[in-house]
């Protein structure tokens, strides 16, 4: 995928939409969180591949390999889960207290939109470096 993390998440996404236990999406899309840094989040999904795949040498290296890198993840999340009656408005406003914001949200995210009014449930979104505010 050559550094298109959006779109991949997307793609596993939408195989585990039809196959919620594909171990290949699932290990993937654990990948795909580990390029981006999310340790925890990508263990999360090579333990559920591992739960379908117990045998597979390669993730379980994975695991022991990443297991003390876990707690030095950033506890942030870089990335938002469209949830139902979404808008980049919403987001905006709950994950920047600034609804004004959407536009960045936009910005990070246009390659991947075909329209920015309208999102779909379960599509994720990249959330721009720097700019979410602390709980």
């Amino acid at each position: 995928y050559s550094g298109e993390y959006l779109i991949a998440a997307k793609e596993c996404q939408e195989v585990l939409d039809l196959e919620p236990e594909n171990p290949l999406a699932l290990t993937r899309l654990g990948s795909v969180y580990y390029a981006m840094g999310q340790v925890k989040q990508a263990r999360e999904y090579w333990k559920q591949a591992l739960a379908q795949d117990p045998k597979n040498d390669v993730l379980n290296s994975f695991m022991s390999q990443t297991s003390a890198e876990a707690d030095r993840a950033p506890s942030q999340a870089l990335t938002y889960k469209v949830q139902k009656g979404d808008t980049l408005m919403t987001i905006a406003e709950r994950i920047y207290r600034n609804r004004d914001l959407w536009r960045k949200l936009y910005e990070a995210n246009k390659a991947y939109m075909k329209n920015p009014y309208q999102l779909t449930v379960g599509q994720v979104l990249v959330l721009p470096p720097g700019a979410v505010s602390a709980p």
